[in-house]
C-alpha cells in the first residue's frame, strides 16, 4: 500500500521468489548467497482480512518474519552460507527525472522494523549479517554518493561497497569450512 493505494506486488505478492528461488538455488548450487532487503519492504501491506498494516505492527511483523525466515531457509537449502546485508536506512531520491520520494521510505521507524526482523530471523536461521551502516548511512542519513536514489547501489557506490561485501562473503565461506572440519573431527 503506497500513499493509501493498494499496489500490485509482482514479486512478493505473486509469490514469484517463493516459486523461483528454490529452483534457482537447486540448479546453481551456490558457494554462498548474498541478499539484502529492498526499499519496498517499508511499505504498508494488506493483511488476510484486507486491513492495512504497517511495518512494526504485530500482524505485519508476524507475516514479514515468516517471509524472511522462509527466504533464509530457501537460500541456505543446499548448504551455502547466507550473508545478508543489514537493512540500511533509505534516503532521498536525488536522481533527476525519476519518481519523487515517498514518506514511507524516509520513515526511520519503518526501516527499524524491517531491520529488527532481519536481525532476528538471521539469528534463528543461521544467516550472517553484514553491517554496512557506517558506509551507507553515516550519521543516520543515506549517502547519496553510494545510492543516489536512496535505495539502489549505483556504479561508484557499488565500487565502494564491493570490497567490504566480498570480504564478508569470504569470511562466511571460511567460517562454514571451519565448522565443517570441526564437525567432521567430532564424529
Amino acid at each position: 500500500v503506497i500513499g493509501g493505494e493498494a499496489q500490485h506486488n509482482k514479486c512478493g505478492g505473486d509469490g514469484f521468489w517463493q516459486r523461483q528461488w528454490p529452483q534457482d538455488v537447486a540448479a546453481f548450487r551456490p558457494d554462498a548467497v548474498l541478499v539484502v532487503a529492498g526499499a519496498w519492504d517499508v511499505y504498508d501491506v494488506l493483511d488476510a482480512a484486507g486491513g492495512v498494516v504497517r511495518p512494526g505492527d504485530p500482524t505485519w511483523t508476524t507475516g514479514y518474519a515468516s517471509d524472511v525466515g522462509q527466504l533464509f531457509d530457501v537460500l541456505h537449502s543446499t548448504g551455502a552460507p547466507v550473508v545478508a546485508i543489514e537493512p540500511p536506512c533509505f534516503g532521498r531520491n536525488e536522481v533527476p527525472g525519476t519518481d519523487p520520494d515517498t514518506p514511507e521510505r524516509l520513515d526511520p521507524a519503518r526501516a527499524a522494523a524491517v531491520h529488527q526482523v532481519w536481525l532476528q530471523q538471521a539469528a534463528s536461521h543461521g544467516a550472517t549479517m553484514l553491517d554496512l551502516d557506517h558506509l551507507l548511512c553515516p550519521n543516520g542519513a543515506s549517502d547519496a554518493s553510494i545510492r543516489p536514489d536512496g535505495a539502489h547501489f549505483f556504479t561508484a557506490g557499488a565500487d565502494r561497497t564491493a570490497p567490504i561485501v566480498v570480504d564478508g562473503v569470504r569470511r562466511a565461506i571460511a567460517a562454514q569450512q571451519v565448522e565443517s572440519v570441526l564437525g567432521a573431527d567430532a564424529s
